[in-house]
């Protein structure tokens, strides 16, 4: 029961070397593809998303003037408020890579800063994550991110082309300065979250590996060093927009942080959600 439980859980990879031997990952892959399918067609969604077929959007100007000012004035108030922010190194063995100082947005701020509170409420943000898990309703996730390098060796995992999951997974960011190349923008390998033999392929060979070595990353990271790197960052689209750019991702696609210089910083609102796959059928 504990393992047919787990089988249908959001876990990233299940801890089992026979049944993923047995190819219980990719498994897992293809049903949660049919059941978004399904939902898909059940639910008849009238807005049809570019991120359906890109795995991608933007929408530039994404706030009004007025209301964009107000949740900026009050990001930089609250991202340096010792009272709410906290601070992560994010190293490894060798050295550290990035700071990350994060800001989470509930109901601890909503007197103070009312206007970034009001953006869990935000129509637009709203309708987009319910479209895109296919839901009636869906709980939305917040935080405030000021993403800082530490040095340029590139150490960060997150600069590595990744998967979240094995399913369809939502983020978005809203940028509250310029983002440049040199800052670390979003690249995304345009169509990467689309049901492939490649990527049935990937899920299986990896849960494998994940099985026998747990040091081996579940969102199956590939190293900056490879040849692949090169490849795939000459065709991935690089997210270097303006303030108040609403980017938005399918992670379950191929993606990465972009590489940045020293001591360049990069201001965002990250919004996310992760609904369990099969819940349709727990």
């Amino acid at each position: 029961m504990k393992s047919i439980k787990l089988i249908f859980s959001g876990e990233k990879c299940i801890n089992s070397k026979i049944l993923n031997i047995l190819g219980i990952q990719s498994f897992r892959y293809l049903l949660s593809k049919f059941l978004y399918f399904i939902k898909f067609l059940i639910l008849k969604r009238k807005n049809y998303l570019k991120i359906y077929d890109d795995g991608f959007d933007l929408q530039k100007e994404f706030l009004d003037k007025e209301d964009f000012d107000n949740v900026r004035k009050e990001y930089y108030d609250a991202i340096n408020n010792p009272k709410y922010s906290k601070k992560i190194l994010q190293t490894n063995e060798f050295k550290e890579s990035i700071e990350i100082t994060s800001v989470d947005i509930d109901e601890k701020i909503k007197i103070e800063y009312p206007n970034l509170y009001n953006l869990m409420f935000n129509k637009k943000i709203r309708d987009f994550f319910i479209n895109c898990e296919q839901k009636k309703d869906i709980k939305i996730y917040i935080h405030l991110e000021k993403i800082k390098t530490i040095n340029n060796l590139n150490l960060d995992s997150q600069k590595k082309y990744h998967y979240d999951t094995f399913y369809n997974t939502f983020k978005a960011w809203l940028y509250i300065d310029d983002v440049t190349l040199d800052d670390g923008p979003f690249f995304y390998i345009k169509n990467s979250h689309k049901v492939s033999v490649k990527r049935f392929f990937i899920e299986w060979i990896f849960s494998i590996l994940y099985a026998f070595n747990k040091n081996i990353d579940p969102s199956f990271r590939f190293g900056n060093s490879s040849k692949n790197q090169k490849k795939l960052n000459a065709i991935a689209k690089k997210f270097d927009n303006n303030k108040n750019t609403f980017i938005t991702a399918n992670t379950h696609g191929l993606h990465r942080r972009g590489d940045s210089k020293l001591n360049t910083i990069r201001n965002s609102i990250h919004f996310y959600s992760r609904e369990n796959p099969f819940k349709v059928i727990i």
